[in-house]
Order: structure tokens, then C-alpha cells, then sequence
């Protein structure tokens, strides 16, 4: 990651190179026994994302579960 943020944006391949490549470096990584390099996708949403523990989150998630059902 550390590398990666000094790569400018318009140095970087697009859909579906970039994804092909992180392909290959997760399987690359595997190969050696490193688990690291997979993709973790966020979407739109991440913005959105707030700090909290697991507790207080799973005790949230079930607090809209149970207003909505």
C-alpha cells in the first residue's frame, strides 16, 4: 500500500488490466504462503463506514433489523 500511494492516478491501468494484475499478484502471494495481496473491494459505501467494535455494530445491525421486520 505504501508503494501504491506514490504511483499517480493517471499512471494506473484501467478495468480490467488493474484487476488482472491484483489477480495475479494474490495468486503469486498464495503461492509463497503470503495471504495479503487479495483485493478488498469497498464500494460506494466506504465513506460511509464509522468506527466502532464488533459488539456495537452487530448490536446496531440487529437494532434496524428489528425496526424494519
Amino acid at each position: 500500500m505504501r508503494l501504491g500511494a506514490s504511483v499517480q492516478k493517471t499512471d494506473t491501468p484501467s478495468y480490467p488490466i488493474g484487476y488482472d494484475a491484483g489477480k495475479a499478484l494474490n495468486a503469486a502471494g498464495r503461492a509463497a504462503g503470503e495471504t495479503g495481496y487479495g483485493a478488498h473491494w469497498a464500494g460506494q459505501g466506504a465513506p460511509l463506514a464509522r468506527p466502532l467494535s464488533a459488539q456495537a455494530l452487530m448490536r446496531s445491525l440487529i437494532n434496524e433489523w428489528q425496526l424494519t421486520s
